[in-house]
């Protein structure tokens, strides 16, 4: 069994995403800020361990590092910030032209 586990590990590591986690498809709005830039409206399109996926109508300078604020629905709860940084841009996706994966 933990061969099979080390196995699976492996072709995720070394599959052609160069993914070492399985991402969930979510459509989540955000708002992201990079250093020097505005706060801009996204939205989070999967989520994994190593990264996610966000999609925003501006391009998000490649290497960046840059704050995701999800915000909650409940009340009294603030936004949750996450820093990431830019590790790749991919070409325009559902009407979005600035599609980044980035990683934490």
């Amino acid at each position: 069994m933990e061969m099979a586990m080390e196995i699976e590990m492996e072709r995720e590591l070394t599959g052609p995403s160069r993914r070492w986690g399985k991402r969930i498809a979510v459509n989540i709005p955000v708002e992201v800020a990079a250093a020097g830039s505005p706060m801009i409206h996204a939205r989070l399109k999967n989520l994994g361990l190593s990264g996610a996926l966000v999609a925003t109508d501006h391009i998000l300078p490649l290497h960046a590092y840059i704050e995701i604020w999800i915000k909650t629905d409940e009340k009294g709860h603030n936004a949750v910030r996450v820093m990431a940084r830019v590790a790749r841009q991919l070409a325009e996706l559902d009407g979005f032209n600035g599609l980044a994966t980035v990683s934490h």
